[in-house]
């Protein structure tokens, strides 16, 4: 990847998380902040306006990296591999929900991140770019109109941006753009950034 990513780290374990933090120095990409818990996360990612993630599962004191994964997908429209040590039918399953880019298994060696980052944030600006035209699409799919606004910030989302470079491209707030976004799914009757991705790319 050309590229360097911004990344942020969520993972509870400071031995685990340092040495996540160097490999992905030495793969060249920037790390933005290394959080321990997702309290110290979500304050950090309104701060430091990451690209990508990577997330632990498992975060001790009864959080959830899942509840983070979700929050990464409908609200920042930010990419994320989980890392965890759990792989059992019920974590997967709730892993799944929240569309991650990528899952890796603990211990995870210094190739088995490059990987995963490369083909997760590949993947992720893959998935986010329609072939079709998305006026039409938009205009079958919509329940009523979108504004030309909403349309370019669909635009922009489909292109793979987060919400914090939207909001830079609109010149709006981050809260400008959340709310433009609730205005477009109500439209698009869907419930998230995810379903409406999924739902332009059919």
């Amino acid at each position: 990847m050309k590229q360097a990513l911004k990344i942020l780290i969520l993972e509870d374990e400071p031995i685990i998380a340092m040495d996540l933090k160097e490999n992905c120095i030495d793969l060249g990409h920037e790390v933005v902040s290394v959080c321990y818990t997702y309290t110290q996360a979500m304050e950090q990612i309104e701060i430091k306006n990451p690209n990508f993630a990577l997330v632990d599962i498992r975060l001790g004191k009864d959080e959830d990296g899942i509840i983070f994964g979700k929050k990464l997908t409908e609200e920042f429209g930010i990419p994320f591999i989980f890392i965890t040590s759990f792989f059992d039918e019920k974590t997967l399953s709730q892993a799944k929900t929240t569309y991650p880019s990528g899952y890796l298994v603990k211990p995870i060696s210094k190739g088995g991140l490059v990987a995963a980052i490369e083909v997760g944030a590949s993947n992720f600006q893959k998935w986010n770019n329609g072939n079709e035209s998305l006026e039409e699409k938009i205009e079958k799919l919509s329940h009523s109109p979108l504004t030309k606004k909403e349309l370019e910030i669909v635009k922009e989302l489909m292109q793979g941006k987060t919400n914090f470079e939207i909001g830079e491209s609109q010149f709006v707030s981050l809260n400008t753009v959340k709310t433009h976004l609730k205005n477009i799914f109500l439209k698009m009757e869907v419930e998230n950034r995810g379903q409406l991705i999924v739902q332009l790319n059919k």
